[in-house]
């Protein structure tokens, strides 16, 4: 193994390392960025961007990282993620890649030309996305911003491993903080089982049938669940129950 390949492989180890360690997402970020800096990262923006059809979240509260704020202004302010070429390809993208080699620049239209140009007057003229998806089916996105990112290989395998590790320890993390800070309520231990069997596919009979209650007593559960965490929809409920360690959820017992 020659050096730099040595030193990356060390810089990611010691970042695994680290996110076991790490009581809180501002922890992981200066390591993150100390690590990426020398490779063109200057910025880095996190969260579940999209649902599991592939359809953007606008404004995800668990969106973290160290955003470029004049374009995070500009992008949602004109909103012009509806022209975006980039998101286009992150809300379909499988594997991590640049930007410039995951979509054809000479293949955007005008409006998509328009953005990038726009972006790279804020300092974001290139990027590369980590995609990573959950097991609910939504993905969570992970960029990396600057004006030229490295193309050494090992370095591209580097950036992959750490959008990876922030990405995950990150959302836990930031959900694990606002279940200690109280944002989001405690779950009961009928409402954490009918979660449990929701992520495993069972149907809402088929829950009932296996707890021995009714198709309605399933849905209520489901309903306070939801409420309790803040979450628009089942879905989103059970990846944020299986996103947080689970000594945070206090069961009070059957209601």
């Amino acid at each position: 193994m020659n050096t730099q390949r040595a030193r990356l492989a060390e810089s990611l180890l010691s970042f695994s390392q680290l996110t076991i360690r790490a009581t809180s997402e501002r922890q992981l970020l200066p390591e993150l960025m100390t690590r990426l800096a020398p490779f063109g990262v200057t910025h880095v923006s996190a969260g579940v961007t999209t649902d599991r059809n592939r359809v953007f979240k606008i404004g995800n509260r668990n969106h973290f990282g160290q955003l470029n704020m004049a374009w995070a202004s500009t992008y949602f302010g004109r909103r012009l993620f509806r022209d975006d070429p980039i998101l286009g390809h992150s809300l379909r993208a499988e594997r991590a890649n640049y930007w410039d080699r995951a979509i054809d620049m000479s293949r955007v239209a005008k409006p998509g030309k328009r953005v990038l140009s726009m972006a790279a007057s804020c300092g974001v003229k290139d990027g590369f996305i980590v995609p990573a998806p959950l097991f609910n089916g939504d993905v969570m996105i992970v960029a990396f911003q600057g004006d030229r990112l490295d193309r050494d290989p090992d370095v591209e395998a580097l950036m992959r491993g750490l959008g990876m590790y922030y990405g995950m320890e990150g959302q836990r993390l930031i959900t694990a903080a606002n279940m200690r800070a109280g944002s989001l309520s405690a779950l009961t231990g009928r409402q954490i089982q009918t979660l449990h069997l929701a992520a495993l596919g069972r149907r809402q009979g088929e829950i009932a049938a296996e707890m021995g209650i009714s198709v309605n007593t399933v849905e209520y559960h489901l309903k306070m669940a939801r409420g309790r965490l803040g979450a628009k929809n089942t879905a989103e409920a059970v990846a944020l129950l299986y996103s947080t360690p689970p000594n945070l959820f206090r069961s009070y017992g059957d209601p």
